[in-house]
Formats: C-alpha cells, sequence, structure tokens
C-alpha cells in the first residue's frame, strides 16, 4: 500500500463511468459474461471438458483396478 487516498468523489465518478452504456469495459465485461455462461452450459468447452475429465478419471481407475 502506498498511503495515497481516494476522495468519494472519485469512487463515484469511476463507477458512474463504469456504469454508463457505452463504456468500453462495460462492454467486454458483458461480452466476457456471456461466453463463460456458454462455456458452462451443455455442450460448452468447459462442460465438455469436465466431463472429458471424469470419463478420464473412471477410465484410469477402471485400469488400476484390473
Amino acid at each position: 500500500m502506498n498511503g495515497e487516498v481516494v476522495v468519494a468523489d472519485e469512487i463515484a465518478g469511476a463507477i458512474k463511468c463504469v456504469m454508463e452504456s457505452d463504456n468500453e469495459v462495460r462492454k467486454r465485461v458483458k461480452e466476457k459474461s456471456e461466453r463463460s455462461r456458454l462455456a458452462v452450459m451443455e455442450g460448452g468447452s468447459s462442460y465438455v471438458a469436465f466431463g472429458d475429465l471424469i470419463d478420464d478419471i473412471l477410465r484410469n481407475k477402471a485400469m488400476k483396478e484390473t
């Protein structure tokens, strides 16, 4: 921590700026949020990868039992 003090007006201004609908940061966050949501839905990349991980674990377990 560098000991700088941020006044309430600066914080409020920054929040208002980010909350504006045409703000680039807000647009990027919404886009990433949508991509994340799609990834965890059935058929999404994270959903599929997790299923593959479970299959791999079960396959390895079965191999050790034989």
